[in-house]
């Protein structure tokens, strides 16, 4: 009774006979009916093991010899026949993967001697999952192969991206050539030139003016300039300057900041004359004057200015 009960219990619900008389009864029943199936199957060991000496000596062996040949096989078939999982729930594929594809026993409703455990034919694995598929180490990778079986990517290295070959994922080398240097020393607002196939350059498009639009103030608009924000190149094209928006007023000699008299130095507004508005750099913030020169000298401000 017990061999035909233990491989039907294996196959529809995952458990042993012994397993499945724990679930249902209880610790003194259970203790009760393993101790008699543990008589039951000495008996049939017993008795098999007699069966097999007597048949040998049919043959002419001796039954001292027979029985030991015969539990040594058992004992390697035990041991060394059953290279997977054996209940049925998952199948050890070897090669580290595990299939699946079998179906889990996932504790819910059943029927009743069924141990409460019913087969999924998809099964959802959760919780704490622990995969242990060969030489597993922290930051691997399990994905799905072509046969259908979880398999194990090795973690790549830090410069390693992670692509496809062949419909499976896989780590390369990352694309662009290596590293990157820049050459010379960038300044703040300059654009990125690359020189080569691994070095950039900072770069000033030349006579670059963007935004910097000029209008009247509309409360003071005969001495009072409003500038909109935006950039311009220096006389030179080695910095780009780049500046909010900005009023300044022609009433008196130039003063720091926005909204500050803004005439160049030993100037002052007179008719019929043309006076070019001066961006640059003072003490390292942007600012603007009125200059007489197209080259804005008539001021100490560096050298980083244009005029237009």
């Amino acid at each position: 009774m017990s061999r035909r009960c233990a491989p039907a219990s294996a196959q529809y619900t995952g458990e042993g006979l012994g397993a499945l008389i724990r679930e249902q009864f209880s610790p003194r029943a259970s203790a009760g009916a393993l101790a008699l199936l543990f008589v039951a199957n000495a008996g049939l060991t017993v008795s098999e093991f007699a069966g097999i000496g007597a048949a040998m000596e049919l043959f002419g062996a001796s039954r001292y010899v027979a029985i030991p040949l015969a539990l040594v096989a058992l004992w390697a078939l035990t041991v060394f026949g059953t290279g997977g999982i054996s209940s049925g729930s998952a199948t050890d594929q070897g090669a580290g993967t595990l299939n699946l594809a079998g179906g889990l026993y996932n504790a819910g409703t059943a029927p009743t001697g069924t141990g409460g455990y019913v087969r999924s034919a998809s099964p959802t694995l959760s919780g704490s999952i622990t995969l242990t598929l060969g030489s597993d180490a922290t930051g691997d990778i399990y994905y799905r192969n072509s046969s259908g079986f979880v398999t194990r990517l090795g973690i790549g290295s830090a410069t390693n991206v992670l692509t496809v070959s062949g419909g499976l994922p896989t780590w390369a080398g990352a694309p662009g050539g290596g590293n990157v240097s820049n050459s010379g020393t960038p300044t703040n607002g300059q654009l990125a030139q690359w020189i080569n196939s691994t070095q950039i350059q900072g770069y000033v498009p030349t006579n670059y003016i963007g935004g910097l639009t000029l209008s009247n103030d509309g409360g003071s608009p005969n001495t009072v300039l409003d500038i909109d924000a935006g950039s311009a190149a220096d006389s030179t094209n080695a910095v780009m300057i780049t500046v909010g928006a900005f009023t300044k007023s022609t009433a008196g000699a130039w003063a720091a900041g926005s909204g500050s008299n803004g005439m160049g130095n030993a100037l002052t507004i007179a008719s019929n004359t043309w006076y070019h508005v001066c961006v640059g750099y003072n003490a390292g913030s942007p600012d603007y004057w009125f200059d007489t020169s197209a080259t804005c000298v008539s001021t100490s401000s560096p050298a980083s200015r244009q005029c237009w």
